[in-house]
């Protein structure tokens, strides 16, 4: 070996042409002078592989202490025991799985530590089999592993055998494309380290068994440990599979194969234009850029255009960035048939909406680029048709228009691009675009022909009686189609258009109604009766209207009828009623959309007061919401009863008595009658209504509806309702009745009110009727000639066993005065009732509220 500081004179053979001559220091690498070719030669690192023909046992020898050491570093790898979890729980393994790890197996019959020998493995049979060989080696990964680790010591200490080596060479020969760590990093990351595994096990066999013959150099050894003197003769392979591997690598590797593929990439360029094609419709702007500076690295050529242009999808498939795939496609064949197309379908086919999780390498961040602009189609456009015959141009057109892809797509800009075709020659256009709209159903679709309707409003000359005529062959379509056909004919022509009846007839209860609705403002009828029954006949479908777009389907519907009713406005005031109806119909009903019933709530009291209030009928079906069984919207529609219930020529009481004689239960009554009380003033209630609510209380054995009209009647002075009010405070079976009579006449204050509560305080066991009649008597200066009656009934309540009434009894008593209605004798009988002992067998008072509400009311009588 030369001295360390003498340079090596290299010698490099290529396939062809004259070696090339450099000269390396020892201590660089073999990347080093690879970089050196590169430049001289313009062959990529990645694609170089250099060859010593005639290596020397020496020679191979000396890359064994490296190729360990590469070894050992690789095992440091195989550290968790999850990776060949990950392998075992393949049911089913992918292609190469089973064999990749019958290979490792094979090599470790020479382990030291892993028991496992040739004729386990000797399994011949379906895959499957084979594989529950392989997995039942794996059921202790720590041994396995450990094995793994190991095996270079196993290697250098000569257990390997060149059998088994012949064995496991002969399994990478079967396994084909398979072996290949680029392969398995899509199936498995533990296959993935086995076959880099594999492979350096193999050269360090190679190295500890050194024999004369080809050497294949490594790029991170120095040129010393291959140098037996001051020259090296050496041979340059291009290999591009390590190109293409480096594509399935990081950012960085990808960027830099990207690169070697503007040099060598048309030399294979169907590989080539396959990883470039994926790189031009990544979602990273640095890939996409880097594709396609190397693409236009080539020279123009058809062929090559056409195998890029079948490696990028449809834009309609799958939505990709366009600009450098157009840009590519154009400087690879800028008269390719299928360019101008390509080019067509990227005007309305959507930016791009694929995302891409960003990726970290190097502490650097990789972002998704930004959408595209269409713009660039467009101006793509714009400069590519001046070279094309317009009827080729319009073929294209026509093909994205149509497309079914398109439904639904942004039109804008490809009508930019159709009117500016169509100014070169406007009778094609109008036969290839417009002519498809007057096929029948069965040649082309109905939104086919829709669609060649609303893209003659791009160009067509307004009044154009060729293109009108068209037009008015279509009336067989419906719904939206039949409004775009009815938007485009209002566009090109002033005068009356054939399709108002037509949206008439399809408004009532077509699928798109609220389109057609929409359409027929816009033509913008006066008075036509045609419309107005189309109108009605719309409002009629409440419940469907309200339940699927809400209440501003039917709101745009009465403003219709504004524009439309203008000599005669009954046919609007019937909108807006059947609009008011609805939404009252709605809120009486159960919930079924929480959004759209609550702009109904909005936008009935809105409309109501807009309108000074409601009429009887929206009234009605406010009131139909009393008899639901759900409380919650009884309340609701007497809430809402109470706040619209405003227009003076609406018969508020007549509503609710139709409620109440319908008498469909206790609920819907009691509702009614809570309405009446709120909404009607007592002469109203006493002219109207008196009869009603007398025939209730008589009649009726319901609690609940009893105590609502006792409640109604309460602003009413009459003396039969005093009397009825008193017959029931006494014999009316139910408590909540009596209370609620006995109130009724304390708030109409009844002149023998005071001594129908001691009658009651006498003779009624309810508690709550108790407590009322003591309020009704409170105070007791108040009660008149019955104060001493009210004395010694409340004297005797004093022991009753409700808690509630004794502390009441006190209280009462404590308001005795020196009036001339009670007298001195009424405040000594209150005085001795409270400080009275207890009689005889029965129990003291103990309560301590009770004890300090008698000495309060006792005090207060004694300071009289």
């Amino acid at each position: 070996m030369g001295d360390a500081m003498e340079p090596i004179q290299l010698s490099i053979l290529k396939f062809a042409g004259d070696p090339i001559e450099t000269s390396a220091n020892p201590e660089d690498t073999v990347v080093s002078v690879k970089e050196q070719i590169a430049e001289l030669v313009q062959v990529p690192v990645l694609c170089q592989k250099l060859w010593l023909h005639e290596a020397s046992g020496e020679q191979v020898g000396r890359t064994q202490p490296l190729r360990k050491k590469r070894m050992d570093d690789l095992e440091e790898e195989f550290q968790y025991g999850w990776q060949i979890q990950e392998v075992r729980s393949f049911h089913c393994p992918p292609q190469g799985v089973v064999e990749c790890v019958h290979l490792s197996l094979i090599l470790l019959c020479a382990s030291s530590t892993f028991e496992i020998s040739d004729s386990q493995l000797n399994v011949r049979g379906h895959r499957l089999e084979q594989w529950d060989v392989c997995k039942r080696f794996l059921e202790n990964p720590v041994e396995y592993m450990s094995a793994l680790k190991k095996f270079s010591d196993d290697i250098c200490a000569g257990r390997l055998s060149s059998d088994q080596v012949e064995l496991a060479q002969n399994k990478i020969e079967e396994m084909g494309h398979t072996f290949s760590a680029r392969y398995f990093q899509r199936v498995s990351e533990f296959c993935s380290l086995l076959v880099r595994w594999v492979s350096c096990a193999l050269k360090l066999y190679h190295a500890v068994n050194a024999k004369d013959g080809p050497l294949e150099l490594e790029d991170d050894f120095q040129l010393s440990v291959y140098a037996d003197g001051s020259s090296l003769q050496l041979a340059l392979v291009v290999d591009p599979e390590a190109l293409f591997e480096s594509m399935e690598d990081s950012m960085e590797k990808k960027l830099e194969a990207i690169a070697a593929l503007k040099t060598l990439g048309a030399k294979f360029p169907d590989r080539a234009l396959r990883e470039l094609g994926t790189a031009l419709i990544s979602g990273y702007a640095e890939l996409r850029a880097a594709a396609l500076d190397a693409i236009k690295g080539w020279p123009a050529n058809e062929e090559f255009a056409t195998m890029l242009h079948n490696e990028i999808p449809i834009f309609y498939r799958e939505p990709c960035p366009k600009n450098e795939v157009l840009a590519a496609l154009e400087h690879l064949g800028p008269q390719h048939p299928q360019l101008l197309k390509r080019v067509a379908t990227g005007l309305n086919a959507g930016n791009c909406q694929r995302k891409v999780s960003p990726k970290k390498k190097k502490g650097k961040e990789w972002k998704p680029a930004e959408e595209p602009d269409e713009e660039f189609c467009l101006e793509t456009f714009k400069r590519l048709q001046l070279e094309e015959d317009p009827k080729k141009v319009l073929d294209c057109l026509a093909y994205a228009i149509f497309h079914p892809a398109t439904r639904r797509a942004n039109m804008d800009i490809i009508c930019q691009a159709l009117s500016l075709a169509a100014s070169r020659d406007y009778d094609t256009a109008v036969h290839t675009i417009v002519g498809r709209a007057q096929f029948a159903d069965e040649v082309e679709e109905p939104w086919v022909r829709a669609r060649a309707a609303e893209m003659a409003m791009c160009f067509a000359v307004k009044e154009d009686e060729k293109v009108l005529s068209i037009l008015r062959s279509c009336t067989d379509l419906t719904g939206s189609d039949l409004c775009t056909l009815a938007k485009c004919y209002a566009h090109l022509s002033d005068g009356e258009t054939p399709f108002l009846p037509i949206l008439c007839a399809d408004l009532p209860c077509g699928q798109d109604r609220r389109e057609v609705l929409q359409t027929i403002q816009e033509m913008k009828p006066v008075d036509n009766e045609a419309v107005i029954k189309a109108i009605m006949r719309y409002l009629e479908n409440w419940e469907g209207l309200l339940s699927c777009f809400g209440p501003m389907s039917m709101l745009d519907a009465c403003r219709v009828m504004e524009q439309v009713a203008i000599s005669d406005p009954s046919p609007l005031h019937k909108a807006y009623t059947q609009l008011l109806k609805a939404l009252a119909l709605r809120l009486a009903r159960p919930r079924t959309n929480d959004l759209y019933d609550l702009q109904c709530r909005r936008f009935l009291l809105d409309k109501a007061q807009e309108k000074g209030g409601a009429n009887d009928e929206v009234l009605s079906c406010l009131a139909s919401g009393f008899s639901s069984s759900i409380e919650p919207i009884r309340r609701e529609c007497l809430y809402f009863f109470q706040k619209v219930a405003k227009s003076p020529d609406a018969d508020v009481v007549q509503v609710l008595l139709e409620v109440l004689d319908d008498d469909f239960s206790s609920w819907s009554c009691s509702t009614a009658l809570e309405a009446l009380r709120s909404c009607c003033d007592a002469e109203l209630l006493e002219t109207r209504a008196l009869r009603h609510l007398l025939k209730l209380l008589k009649t009726k054995s319901n609690s609940l509806v009893k105590c609502a009209a006792l409640k109604a009647l309460h602003a009413v002075h009459n003396g039969e309702v005093t009397d009825l009010a008193a017959r029931l405070a006494r014999q009316d079976p139910i408590d909540s009745v009596r209370l609620a009579a006995l109130q009724l006449l304390r708030g109409q204050e009844a002149a023998e009110v005071s001594n129908l509560a001691v009658e009651v305080l006498c003779t009624d066991s309810s508690e709550t009727v108790l407590l009322g009649a003591l309020e009704v008597l409170t105070p007791l200066s108040a009660a008149g000639s019955a104060g001493k009656a009210a004395v010694e009934a409340a004297k005797k309540l004093l022991i009753h066993p409700s808690r509630q009434v004794r502390l009441e009894s006190a209280r009462l008593l404590g308001t005795a005065s020196h009036d001339a209605a009670s007298g001195v004798t009424v405040v000594t009988m209150a005085l001795e009732a409270l400080q009275a002992p207890a009689k005889v067998g029965v129990w003291p008072e103990v309560d301590a509220e009770i004890l300090s509400q008698k000495e309060e009311s006792a005090a207060a009588l004694r300071a009289l």
